[in-house]
This record gives structure tokens, C-alpha cells and sequence, in this order.
């Protein structure tokens, strides 16, 4: 059903999967909090390590910070 109802609202569904809210949590949480070790404890982690994986930023959002920080 996820993948569906991602398909109406216009998501690619390689990108619709319980796993991706768990990813967006993280890096709304981080955002507002600034708190890694929380956040670590949140999820499980046994390793702030395995949290940072989670806040990778992809090529488009380093594609947009690049261009919204640099100008030539």
C-alpha cells in the first residue's frame, strides 16, 4: 500500500519504504535538536557511527547546499 499511495502522490517508488521515515525522522530530529547522541539512542544505535549513515545528505541535496553557498 505504501508504494501505491506514493505512486498518486507523485514519489518515485524506489523511494517509498517504512525504512525512508525512519531516514527522514533522523534528519528532521538532528535538525531541530543538534543532538546525535539522543538521536543514536532513538534509533537503537549502539554507535553514533551507524546514526550518520542515516544523515548522508543525497546528491540533490548537496547539488542545492553547493549552489545556494557558492557563487562564482
Amino acid at each position: 500500500h505504501l508504494k501505491a499511495w506514493g505512486k498518486h502522490c507523485g514519489i518515485d517508488s524506489k523511494k517509498m519504504h517504512a525504512h525512508a521515515f525512519r531516514h527522514f525522522f533522523a534528519k528532521m530530529f538532528l535538525k531541530k535538536t543538534k543532538d546525535i547522541i539522543q538521536l543514536a539512542d532513538l534509533l537503537g544505535h549502539g554507535s553514533v557511527d551507524t546514526t550518520r549513515i542515516y544523515l548522508q545528505k543525497s546528491y540533490d541535496e548537496q547539488q542545492r547546499d553547493f549552489n545556494k553557498n557558492v557563487t562564482w
